[in-house]
């Protein structure tokens, strides 16, 4: 059998471009499924965002992949 988990986390969103530079924080939810006899899993995740530079506002992102351990 394999393991389904539930994560959580935060962590630091940069989007540099030419005209404007962002900075937010990320905070990722998701669900993920380990393969019990592979290093595979697969997930999906939705992301609030929310940007503080040069405006405070909010956006989010979502995801839905599989991931492969070494």
């Amino acid at each position: 059998r394999g393991n389904l988990a539930l994560y959580y986390g935060i962590g630091a969103r940069v989007l540099l471009t030419d005209n404007d530079s962002v900075f937010g924080a990320r905070i990722p939810l998701g669900i993920n499924y380990l393969l019990a006899d592979a290093p595979i899993d697969f997930f999906i995740e939705i992301a609030p965002i929310v940007n503080v530079i040069p405006d405070t506002d909010a956006d989010g992102d979502g995801a839905i992949g599989v991931r492969f351990y070494f």
